[in-house]
């Protein structure tokens, strides 16, 4: 019973991740300008895709599938940033391979893009031993003027500001914890990461995904309302 409860499982997530891949084909490309079109300002990126089927008579279903997609930046941007940008996305997208062939799935989004930001939201799935699998979700935000990332601790005005925030987060997770589905969902005193939206940030929950998807939340706050926590000068308040 315990094999067939962890097949059934894996097969139901990656039929969600599939979904999300397909999704991300429609969109091949992405331009980012504004106010009249100017060749040579604009900050494009495609998605870099690859779909990979192994024959294997271990696998219940007869084969594995490897699925990857995965944003490449070009366009007016420095050349050096770029490379280690894409880079680093690239090496993201590859970094939990099973060594075996096996089930692997990385999946991601451009949340937001502008001349200075680029947050990418992504999912990872893999199953390479046994018949249970692993998965994760994360996000991260960079800089698109000098490459590096953007950390969210180093962008509050004081300290004080920062722990009022989480404060205030945690709080909206206990709240949404008293709802009758989820209260078999494990104790949760943290969000588990965050990412940028035009107009807002989002701050993910995220539990153990094969015991209590369920359970996983997003909370929204308006860039207007986070002007209360970060500083001025913040890049995550671009809109």
């Amino acid at each position: 019973m315990l094999f067939k409860k962890n097949y059934v499982l894996f097969f139901v997530f990656l039929i969600v991740f599939s979904g999300n891949f397909q999704s991300s084909r429609g969109s091949q490309e992405q331009a980012l300008s504004s106010g009249k079109v100017n060749k040579n300002t604009e900050i494009k990126y495609r998605m870099v895709e690859h779909l990979q089927t192994i024959k294997d008579k271990e696998s219940p279903a007869g084969e594995w599938e490897i699925r990857i997609s995965y944003p490449e930046l070009y366009g007016a941007i420095k050349e050096a940033v770029k490379t280690k940008i894409n880079n680093a996305i690239a090496e993201l997208a590859n970094a939990y391979k099973c060594t075996n062939n096996r089930e692997y799935s990385f999946v991601s989004e451009v949340m937001y893009i502008d001349r200075r930001l680029l947050s990418l939201r992504y999912d990872m799935l893999w199953f390479c031993n046994g018949m249970s699998y692993s998965s994760t979700s994360d996000s991260v935000t960079w800089d698109l003027n000098t490459g590096d990332k953007v950390v969210l601790e180093s962008e509050f005005f004081t300290n004080e500001a920062k722990n009022k925030l989480y404060d205030d987060v945690v709080n909206k997770i206990k709240k949404e914890m008293k709802d009758e589905d989820k209260k078999e969902c494990p104790a949760l005193e943290e969000f588990s990461y965050y990412y940028k939206k035009k107009k807002s940030l989002v701050f993910v929950v995220q539990v153990e995904q094969r015991l209590y998807s369920w359970c996983n939340m997003e909370i929204k706050y308006p860039l207007i309302e986070m002007k209360k926590y970060l500083k001025p000068s913040s890049i995550l308040l671009r809109e």
